[in-house]
């Protein structure tokens, strides 16, 4: 497994694509397309849950995923690739790992990102709904 990455972006950048609860909760409520990208460990969302419509690339592979063919991204997490160019919510447990991802984000062309610093501990303290998280079935070498 890789290391978490160490670079923290400029903090006027953070705080510009930064969303509140009451953004991600209305944004929830409203239906619409949202890639919510949470970047804990599988094992974190497992025993905690998660905020409704996650998706899961935890931070430590979040640079190999993002170099991935599109095929192989699908293939290995359960989802399709996100083009750099889709706006991309990112979470995680307390907002240092939300942080960590944004150089990781920027290095492979997502800057359309929207980053809730709260993350997970904020989603549960102001009463949001949490499910339970589960790993969406990796897709068969060979087919069918």
């Amino acid at each position: 497994m890789a290391d978490l990455p160490t670079e923290m972006p400029p903090e006027d950048l953070v705080l510009s694509h930064q969303v509140s609860f009451g953004e991600l909760s209305s944004r929830l409520a409203s239906g619409g397309q949202l890639l919510l990208l949470d970047v804990r460990r599988r094992d974190e969302l497992e025993q905690t849950g998660c905020i409704p419509r996650t998706l899961n690339v935890p931070l430590q592979e979040l640079d190999a995923a993002l170099a991935l063919p599109d095929d192989q991204f699908c293939a290995q997490y359960g989802f399709p690739k996100p083009a750099p160019k889709d706006e991309l919510w990112v979470s995680c447990r307390s907002g240092r790992r939300v942080r960590l991802a944004v150089p990781v984000l920027d290095r492979h062309g997502y800057n359309n990102v929207k980053l809730y610093l709260g993350s997970f501990l904020d989603w549960q303290a102001n009463g949001g709904a949490v499910e339970p998280f589960v790993a969406p079935k990796k897709a068969s070498a060979g087919g069918d």
